[in-house]
């Protein structure tokens, strides 16, 4: 899922997820359908008039509602509202399987924090520092966002 508004302005909500059906085997479209009517995501609305917290839950729903076992999230919570990141990160967290790996991008360390098994940081292309996330906590003696500030302050 990349970081831009990659739907077409022109489609209604409910033409968002036929697309996805239809351009991806492994996509559930009745888990997208179940996902939108949760997040209150208005299926004949167009992608034009959504709110930037509507755009963002419905390319997280689209995005979680393929059976894939690697998710690549990019900026899911960029310029999203509070109460949509809220929603968002519940989206993800129950989209979570054993047997799956979610990939997140972000700049919002504080936002995600809670949910990290494990992080990589990295600065001009080269991983600074990469492991568990709870093992780095423990030795560093500071949060996941407080090592990201460390790592990038001189960046």
């Amino acid at each position: 899922m990349p970081t831009e508004n990659f739907l077409y302005d022109s489609f209604k909500v409910k033409d968002a997820v036929k697309f996805y059906a239809d351009m991806y085997e492994d996509f559930r479209e009745e888990n997208a359908f179940k996902t939108l009517e949760e997040t209150h995501v208005d299926t004949d609305f167009r992608v034009s008039k959504l709110s930037s917290g509507l755009v963002g839950k419905l390319k997280v729903a689209l995005a979680l509602s393929r059976d894939v076992d690697l998710y690549m999230l990019d900026e899911p919570l960029n310029g999203v509202d509070v109460l949509s990141r809220d929603v968002i990160m519940n989206l993800i967290t129950r989209s979570y399987e054993e047997n799956k790996t979610i990939v997140i991008s972000t700049h919002l360390v504080s936002e995600i924090e809670k949910i990290l098994d494990s992080v990589l940081f990295l600065k001009d292309g080269t991983v600074e520092l990469s492991g568990d996330a709870e093992e780095l906590r423990i030795s560093r003696e500071m949060s996941i966002e407080g090592i990201y500030k460390e790592v990038f302050r001189n960046a």
